[in-house]
């Protein structure tokens, strides 16, 4: 009869050898992690470059509509 000492024992023991599964379980996690942060700094670079387009359409609007005030405001000078 085995003791409960003996019994624990053999869920602790070493495998001297690897199995494919045992490989590609790393490679695999490591594959995992390089694809996330490669799609996180890409959607990171994707936000940056939206933000800049935002900001040179309003710009292009607020200028657009300086260079119409002026020729506006000579109109109403005009009428007055």
């Amino acid at each position: 009869m085995r003791s409960k000492i003996d019994e624990s024992d053999a869920h602790f023991r070493l495998k001297k050898e690897i199995t494919l599964g045992d490989m590609l379980t790393p490679i695999s996690v490591l594959l995992s992690a390089a694809a996330l942060w490669f799609t996180w700094s890409h959607d990171a670079d994707l936000k940056k470059q939206q933000y800049a387009d935002q900001i040179r359409h309003s710009a292009s609007v607020v200028t657009a509509k300086v260079e119409r005030w002026s020729p506006l405001a000579d109109r109403y000078f005009e009428d007055i």
